[in-house]
């Protein structure tokens, strides 16, 4: 339920996006009426910003940032504010842009401004993100690195896992390929519906390495296709790192140290060293499949022990992006912040065309 004190704070927010968005549009239509004006004003340049007063219907009375041009201020018009006019009135196209590019819902949108926004706005906005949901999941990929990882929300009924293939350049540009969203817990079934979408729409010659944590079933279907695997060294050491006695601090501390002793390793036997390095710490007990374990440190590393080793054959700048996923971890916790509790309620498909906003939003739609 939404308080007063919570109401204003999306208020403030959803203006402040508000305001976000039409100064990069002022920004941007700028920059296009220099290059347009280029022939007959070449020396033309953006010189500074002055203040302009806009009213945003019912809200009240918010400055935005207006440029000031060296030659011929006097011909540039803003899209989507005449040029006199001190009132934005719920202009269509610029309400759809906010939508899709912030986490404000249509019903902030009413709320808020004070304004009902059309029934056909609402469907046009659905159809553009179902047809760039659609082209992104029948285009064909080439991507040298390949990251897989899974991340739940909410809890009970209303649990939701989703699984993200992503796909990452050399030089450290992500982007989130494929994504399969279902209701519960990570399961193999789960996992097959990505593998099943990358056999069919990435180029599979093209891949060096494939970037993973220890899920069994995963594992066993790349396997299947002969890639090269990595696994992913943060989740391995994350999970023995939380079994270890110890304060919750000085678990984080052991976590970040031995990854980046790992990272700076020269060798297999450096790596070996700091892996087996774990074995000094007593863990404690664990409930698996109902029954309690107390798995000893060569168990839990035996599991694809080798695949701990492969980013070791690439160059420098290809196994810094290859060793790089915690990024990934910011990421998922980037997307239910954006998804806010409320809305973990919403139907699988419903939440598919949230993420693909979402991705457009952070600039991760490939």
């Amino acid at each position: 339920m939404l308080n007063s004190k919570n109401m204003n704070a999306i208020t403030k927010q959803i203006v402040e996006n508000i305001i976000n968005v039409i100064n990069d549009n002022i920004t941007s239509e700028a920059k296009e009426y220099l290059e347009e004006s280029k022939i007959r004003y070449p020396e033309n340049r953006i010189t500074g910003y002055r203040d302009r007063g806009l009213t945003l219907v019912n809200y009240g009375k918010v400055q935005i940032k207006y440029p000031k041009f060296l030659k011929d201020n006097s011909n540039f018009n803003l899209s989507f504010l005449p040029k006199y006019s001190r009132h934005l009135t719920g202009d269509l196209e610029h309400i759809r842009q906010l939508l899709l590019k912030t986490n404000i819902s249509i019903r902030d949108i009413e709320r808020t401004l004070k304004i009902k926004v059309p029934k056909r706005l609402k469907t046009q906005i659905k159809e553009f993100l179902e047809t760039s949901l659609l082209i992104n999941n029948n285009k064909k990929y080439s991507y040298p690195i390949l990251k897989l990882d899974s991340t739940s929300f909410s809890r009970g009924e209303n649990k939701k896992s989703i699984y993200i293939l992503w796909g990452m350049t050399t030089e450290g540009n992500l982007k989130s390929l494929y994504t399969h969203i279902e209701d519960g817990g990570e399961t193999a079934k789960g996992w097959e519906n990505v593998v099943t979408w990358l056999k069919d729409h990435i180029e599979l010659e093209e891949v060096k390495v494939v970037v993973s944590d220890m899920f069994r079933p995963l594992k066993n279907q790349l396997l299947e296709l002969n890639l090269p695997l990595q696994n992913c060294i943060f989740h391995r050491l994350e999970s023995i790192t939380t079994r270890i006695k110890a304060p919750s601090i000085r678990r984080r501390g052991i976590l970040k140290e031995k990854y980046w002793n790992i990272y700076n390793s020269a060798d297999k036997e450096e790596i070996k060293n700091v892996l087996y390095s774990f074995e000094k710490y007593e863990l404690t007990p664990r409930r698996e499949r109902g029954k309690q374990t107390t798995r000893s440190i060569n168990s839990m590393l035996a599991y694809y022990y080798e695949d701990n080793f492969t980013f070791l054959k690439y160059p420098e700048i290809e196994r810094k992006f290859i060793f790089q996923t915690m990024d990934l971890e910011t990421k998922h916790s980037l997307f239910k912040r954006w998804l806010r509790k409320s809305i973990c309620k919403m139907p699988v498909d419903k939440l598919k065309l949230e993420y693909q906003r979402f991705k457009l939003s952070h600039n991760l739609a490939a």
